[in-house]
């Protein structure tokens, strides 16, 4: 019975602290990456409209187990910086834990009609806490939103440079 109340609370600090900000209160330059070392957490496609599902992958290519949570938030890209959005404020997300081998891959979606706002133009990431071995990192998505689908050019990869 106790368990079923101190994992939510030990999940509600865990994310708490994680989503914090740095000790300086920076946020992070678009260039810095958001990756650990073989954890790769992707976007199916670069560019996406407004009224699409993203599809996400978490690989876990090290030799230890991630755990982490089903919440997420959104970025946006914004004056050389990424800035937290206010979209996923009023999401509900499930409290637990999920669990991912060494080699596993998680999928999930992120269905942009579920924000209470729309979601405009621009350079956003989705972003989630992870945890490796007791030590905790964030990890971000990449993608574009435009105004109508197309294909032959993407600012997200000339942007960051892939």
């Amino acid at each position: 019975m106790m368990w079923k109340k101190t994992i939510p609370f030990l999940l509600a600090i865990l994310l708490l602290t994680a989503c914090s900000a740095d000790a300086e209160g920076k946020s992070r330059d678009v260039l810095s990456p958001m990756n650990v070392d073989g954890v790769s957490w992707e976007t199916e496609k670069e560019t996406y409209t407004s009224s699409e599902v993203i599809s996400l992958s978490l690989k876990n290519e090290t030799s230890h187990v991630i755990s982490f949570g089903t919440p997420y938030a959104v970025e946006r890209y914004e004056d050389g910086k990424w800035v937290k959005t206010s979209l996923t404020e009023n999401l509900h997300f499930t409290q637990q834990l999920i669990t991912l081998q060494p080699g596993e891959t998680y999928q999930t979606t992120v269905d942009l009609n579920a924000f209470e706002d729309k979601i405009s133009p621009g350079i956003y990431q989705v972003v989630k806490n992870i945890d490796i071995n007791g030590e905790k990192f964030k990890i971000g998505a990449a993608f574009q939103i435009v105004e109508t689908s197309r294909n032959d050019e993407c600012k997200v990869c000339v942007f960051l440079n892939i």
